[in-house]
């Protein structure tokens, strides 16, 4: 750690007068931001659950710390400035946090906890002008349409034990679901009265949108299910207006496949890390 560069920096928690200037900092990198953004558009800076704080330089934000419980995000263009903040961090009790590659390269680097497990990912970027009508068409016999809370029972069911989802119950599973139905958005396709796959946001904000959730039943796949399901909620979120991005693990080759199709082109790298517990 660059102690004399953290050494300059004033470090505080944020407060509801700190809004404005906070959200034009991140508003930077809608895209990367998007989790920030989004829970600060949601909560503002009042609320306990959803906590931020920032590392300042003659008054100017330099980079921004946010935890949600023991989940963390970071931002700070010049990487060094993130150091003070994974100190907070740490406090804290940080898990997992996730970001942009080398911004999650200087958060270890300053870190003093142990890697459980660190995932990499391509970040991938949705235009308006990319979006490739082809994949809007529904495959023969396919149902393809939003979600409603009568969905919830049975996307919940659908999504245990999968990619993502393996480590949480069904009733957890169910929680996250409402939020992504009723708050967010889910579509889905139906075949013969059968859920075979299904895609949601996982964050939103005024100008952009996060989709995660990707998943076919594994005897439906290669039919262009996930394709058509994808593009038909990217359509709705660019007629918004917003900008729609997504992550792959790396080397899924099947999954770059399907986002290809619909228009996504690859723009970063994304890592993802979670923190062993025991120090």
């Amino acid at each position: 750690m660059n102690v004399q560069h953290a050494s300059r920096l004033e470090v505080r928690r944020l407060r509801e007068h700190d809004i404005a200037r906070l959200a034009a900092f991140l508003d930077k990198e809608p895209g990367y931001n998007l989790f920030l953004i989004s829970n600060l558009e949601q909560y503002g800076l009042r609320n306990p659950y959803v906590r931020f704080w920032a590392a300042f330089a003659s008054g100017q934000i330099r980079a921004v710390l946010m935890m949600v419980e023991r989940r963390g995000a970071f931002f700070a263009p010049y990487l060094e400035d993130v150091y003070p903040l994974v100190e907070i961090a740490e406090r804290e009790h940080l898990s997992f946090t996730m970001g942009q590659r080398e911004l999650m390269d200087a958060v270890l680097a300053a870190s003093t906890q142990r890697i459980e497990r660190r995932e990499e990912h391509s970040f991938c970027e949705l235009r308006p002008v990319d979006l490739r009508p082809a994949a809007l068409e529904p495959p023969l016999g396919i149902t393809i349409r939003r979600a409603t809370g009568a969905d919830v029972d049975r996307l919940a069911a659908f999504y245990v034990g999968t990619a993502g989802f393996e480590h949480l119950s069904e009733t957890e599973i169910r929680r996250l679901m409402v939020g992504r139905v009723h708050h967010l958005r889910t579509y889905l396709a139906d075949k013969d009265h059968r859920l075979v796959s299904a895609a949601s946001t996982s964050a939103e904000s005024r100008l952009a949108a996060m989709i995660g959730g990707v998943w076919t039943a594994p005897d439906a796949r290669n039919r262009g299910y996930s394709t058509a399901v994808v593009a038909r909620l990217a359509q709705e979120l660019l007629h918004e207006g917003r900008y729609v991005y997504l992550f792959y693990l790396e080397g899924n080759l099947a999954a770059a496949r399907v986002y290809e199709k619909i228009g996504f082109r690859v723009i970063g790298k994304w890592s993802v890390i979670y923190f062993s517990q025991n120090r």
